[in-house]
């Protein structure tokens, strides 16, 4: 910005031949000695040298009459007294060479003395550089440097926002430019901002108008990027890219309007459906519990929640809820008055689980396990090192829900050829979450010895049905 001061001060000062003066004439300073005779020199006052025009000073100092500055710059030092001057950098300067440089110094008090919409129009044009380098990046394909630029353009235009000049036609000028940064940054709702308040500055910004209805567009709000185009039209009927918008935007909106119909007819028949699934489930007297009811199934779904969703940078994040199904999955269905259930099965020995998204009820856990772990010389799965699960040497329980419906640490043996219909009746087994949980462990082992020490069997009366052990 402060190159940009200074330049602009150069051309209002009408000193442009100046710079290109003094470098061809430095060239000759430094490769001619001043001409020495051997008496000592009289030297010019500064008065007197001053008064002197460029020719007349320069042959002054060819004849050793000017007395060079301990500091002056020699064929040796030039190059990088020039890289230190302001008129000559090649890069721009930071925060420490402000603090060292005087000539940096010194241009910083002089931009400072600048009225604020000098400032914000020097901060403007440094904008527009810095969008210009971001769309020669574009074209390149080079993404991270044009977002490079495009952020340093928001940057640089906000700072002439500060400013605060006070001309109406500036502020807009600002906010629109920073607008169409936004935009081409996905900041979509900044971007709306900014141009809503560009329109307030100077109602006749048809940029801001059009930038304002891309912005909706782009959020999905057909309405308001509609209004924003006529708006625009309003100002410059002539004018083709707000009257290209809103033909996209009345096609968007149709093509929108068209699917939303289409997901209302969907989630009426999903109520409907939702609405059979209880009903039959009311029918068949299996107790259901929602995942909330249950404190410790609540904070291991949650934990489960936390791992697998990530952050994200949309402006309107989508309300997660913790469940045991996992993502995409869904709860009981009914197909032809038969009931079909997602099962979660638990190995807690490994700490891994199976999950089954249609276990009809009128299936059996042999029917699954045989197929999940058949009789084979190889493991079935990968954490079996041992070979140990198969279908004949698992046992299966499941844990005793109390009438608070807390699990109460009893388990109750599952005959392996029970239809899970009979299973879902037990008076003690709870549905959490639309899930069906189960534990499975190897019959004989080590491992089932210390599981149920920390469990009790729940005792079954003799009229009991052998569905249970």
């Amino acid at each position: 910005s402060i190159a940009i001061a200074f330049n602009n001060i150069q051309q209002q000062h009408s000193t442009t031949s100046f710079a290109t003066s003094t470098v061809t004439s430095f060239s000759t300073m430094t490769t001619t000695s001043p001409t020495m005779t051997e008496s000592t020199p009289t030297y010019l006052t500064k008065e007197e040298a001053a008064a002197l025009d460029d020719e007349e000073f320069f042959k002054a100092y060819k004849e050793g009459r000017i007395q060079r500055r301990e500091d002056a710059w020699t064929e040796e030092n030039f190059e990088e007294q020039m890289e230190q001057h302001p008129l000559f950098m090649k890069k721009q300067p930071t925060k420490d060479d402000f603090q060292n440089n005087i000539h940096l110094q010194a241009m910083q008090d002089m931009f400072h003395e600048l009225t604020p919409l000098e400032r914000a129009e020097h901060h403007k044009s440094h904008g527009n550089d810095n969008y210009k380098k971001a769309q020669k990046h574009k074209k390149n394909k080079n993404t991270k440097a044009e977002k490079k630029y495009l952020r340093e353009a928001v940057h640089v235009y906000t700072e002439g926002l500060r400013e605060m000049c006070g001309d109406d036609k500036m502020e807009s000028v600002l906010l629109s430019n920073r607008a169409m940064c936004h935009l081409l940054l996905n900041n979509n709702r900044s971007a709306f901002k900014d141009c809503s308040l560009a329109t307030k500055y100077n109602p006749d910004n048809v940029k801001a108008y059009f930038r304002a209805a891309k912005a909706c567009f782009n959020m999905a709000q057909c309405d308001e990027s509609i209004v924003w185009c006529d708006r625009a039209l309003s100002k410059d009927p002539t004018n083709l890219e707000a009257t290209e918008l809103r033909a996209k935007a009345a096609k968007k909106k149709a093509t929108l309007e068209k699917e939303k119909r289409k997901r209302e007819v969907m989630l009426r028949k999903k109520k409907q459906q939702q609405e059979k699934v209880k009903e039959a489930i009311k029918v068949r007297e299996i107790r259901t519990c929602a995942l909330e009811d249950n404190a410790r199934l609540n904070d291991f779904a949650a934990s489960k929640l936390n791992e697998d969703v990530n952050e994200s940078d949309d402006e309107e994040e989508e309300k997660v809820v913790a469940s045991l199904l996992p993502s995409g999955q869904h709860g009981p269905v009914l197909k032809d008055d038969e009931l079909y259930w997602p099962v979660l099965l638990l190995y807690p020995e490994h700490s891994q689980s199976d999950f089954i998204q249609e276990f009809s009820e009128s299936d059996t856990l042999k029917d699954h396990l045989n197929i999940m772990f058949p009789m084979s010389p190889s493991p079935s799965v990968p954490w079996d090192k041992e070979n140990a699960y198969k279908a004949e040497n698992m046992c299966v329980y499941f844990e005793v829900t109390g009438k608070d419906n807390v699990q109460t640490k009893q388990l109750v043996p599952i005959n392996l050829d029970t239809p899970l219909c009979y299973i879902l009746q037990d008076k003690d087994f709870c549905v959490f979450g639309d899930v069906v949980m189960l534990f499975a462990v190897v019959q004989g082992s080590s491992y089932q010895e210390a599981f149920l020490s920390n469990h009790t069997i729940r005792k079954i009366p003799a009229s009991t049905p052998a569905h249970f052990k």
